[in-house]
């Protein structure tokens, strides 16, 4: 047992799912955090930004792919791609119609 702020403690009690609630993170912690983040960012070099861009993408076609297999059951590796590819297309003239658009 150990004292705690004002009672005992029974330690051999505490569920680690309770040890999870006690860490919560504090909205500080969370933007401390983000500013260490985006100044790690701003050190990465051109090419590096650049790297990670594509690291990123393939990351997100692969999510992408994954979810296109769970909607269609069955569906071959060549329509996936042509699925995603017509989403990339959809993407691609939202994207030019907000910048027409000015949004």
């Amino acid at each position: 047992m150990r004292r705690g702020r004002d009672e005992w403690v029974n330690l051999s009690a505490i569920r680690p799912s309770d040890i999870i609630l006690m860490m919560e993170p504090t909205p500080e912690l969370i933007e401390a955090l983000r500013r260490e983040e985006i100044e790690d960012a701003r050190r990465l070099s051109v090419e590096r930004k650049l790297a990670l861009g594509g690291e990123l993408f393939d990351y997100a076609c692969t999510i992408t792919l994954a979810g296109i297999r769970m909607q269609n059951s069955g569906v071959t590796e060549e329509k996936a791609y042509e699925i995603l590819r017509q989403r990339l297309a959809l993407g691609r003239r939202l994207e030019q119609m907000r910048a027409e658009m000015g949004v």
